[in-house]
């Protein structure tokens, strides 16, 4: 999974609104556009930041999101299932580490010296281009296991908590990177002994002969113990009752047993599209309840595409005027007015500017015998691909 840090200043000029050029007509919105907003909705100035009070009286929370510009009312993941869902009036303003909550305190003075390392992660994960529904979702579920934890550590409780997590939306919107912040935060908070992430997929589970499953399955959920274990594409793991000679079901019955007998000291998070989520969900009796959490990751925003795009011409030293922006934002667009479920996103930007990069290449090395540095840098309109239907982009 691709997941970009903003830096300052890359948008430039970000009240400019343009019209898109002639060559973009009938490809998508050619209306009058201003970067600034496509972004709206996607301020680093909310989090969710949930009142201490309301999550101590929450032993048992489940939490879910279930909106996403893709699917309707009906499609809805998580419709019927046992969840709670965040309301927009539940998020209120974030509030800086250093300035004081509700009751005059920093939130370091809240909650102990662990916070010195949970708010460098906290603040690593405010720096990431887009994700906001997700930022609220982290936060407020670190906000939970703080005091869950502090609740635990007075004897005002001994249950423990129930971590697992469904990660779910389109490619290339971050959910592995989330899931190694998550560890992270979690260790730094003395709920993981290690924190470290091991990524899976079937292959990494599942075994080709009769006997071998259940041992494979086994020794990768060791290797995860004390963090998390990552497993991609889960509903890859069920083939349908009329498989024949496969050998998923086994392996979700380990996955299940150890989830429960490891809860204390392994997070399981599994992701993936949306549909087939909720079908993998429902393919075994005991799975669904061994989720606590679930977590919808939307498609970025244009305007966060666009970010992504300046943010790889900043790392390879690329430099590209306004008229070139221009069309990359109209390219970008195109390509999201036209997504599916199987939009890119932070993917498509990699092809997209890659693209870009093999365009100025032949350009110059047909017209220019000794290029200089100005022109080796520079991307023109020229080297801005067209986007049709069926773009390998």
């Amino acid at each position: 999974m691709l997941v970009f840090i903003k830096t300052a200043n890359l948008l430039g000029k970000n009240e400019r609104i343009f019209k898109m050029r002639h060559f973009f007509d009938g490809y998508g919105n050619t209306n009058s556009t201003s970067i600034e907003s496509k972004k709206a909705g996607s301020s680093n100035d909310v989090e969710a930041n949930v009142n201490v009070k309301n999550i101590a009286e929450s032993n048992n929370i489940k939490t879910t999101v279930v909106e996403n510009s893709l699917l309707t009312e009906e499609e809805s993941f998580f419709d019927g299932y046992p969840t709670g869902q965040i309301s927009r009036e539940s998020i209120i303003p974030r509030q800086n580490s250093s300035t004081a909550n509700v009751e005059g305190r920093t939130e370091a003075e809240s909650f102990g010296k662990s916070d010195n390392d949970i708010n460098v992660y906290l603040e690593e994960l405010n720096q990431l281009i887009g994700l906001e529904r997700v930022k609220n979702e982290i936060h407020r579920l670190i906000n939970y296991v703080k005091i869950k934890n502090l609740r635990i550590e007075r004897g005002i409780t001994n249950s423990s908590m129930m971590l697992h997590s469904v990660f779910y939306g389109n490619p290339g919107t971050g959910k592995t990177t989330i899931a190694r912040l998550y560890g992270k935060m979690l260790a730094s908070l003395g709920l993981l002994s290690k924190g470290h992430i091991v990524e899976t997929d079937r292959s990494g589970l599942i075994a080709k002969y009769i006997g071998q499953t259940a041992v494979k399955t086994d020794k990768k959920i060791n290797e995860a113990l004390g963090g998390v274990l990552f497993i991609d594409e889960a509903y890859s793991l069920v083939k349908g009752e009329h498989a024949e000679w496969d050998y998923g079901q086994e392996a979700l019955e380990v996955l299940i047993k150890r989830m429960e007998d490891h809860r204390d000291d392994l997070v399981v998070i599994v992701a993936g599209y949306p549909k087939p989520m909720k079908k993998f969900l429902e393919s075994n009796e005991g799975l669904q309840s061994r989720f606590s959490t679930y977590i919808q990751f939307d498609d970025y925003l244009p305007g966060e595409l666009l970010e992504i795009f300046q943010l790889f011409c900043k790392k390879e030293n690329y430099e590209i005027g306004d008229l070139a922006i221009d069309l990359v934002l109209g390219a970008i667009e195109y390509k999201y007015n036209n997504r599916d479920e199987k939009f890119g996103n932070a993917r498509f930007i990699r092809n997209f500017f890659e693209a870009v990069t093999r365009n100025q290449a032949m350009r110059l090395g047909m017209s220019v015998d000794n290029p200089s540095l100005k022109q080796l840098k520079e991307i023109l309109p020229d080297d801005i691909p067209f986007l049709i239907d069926g773009a390998n982009l």
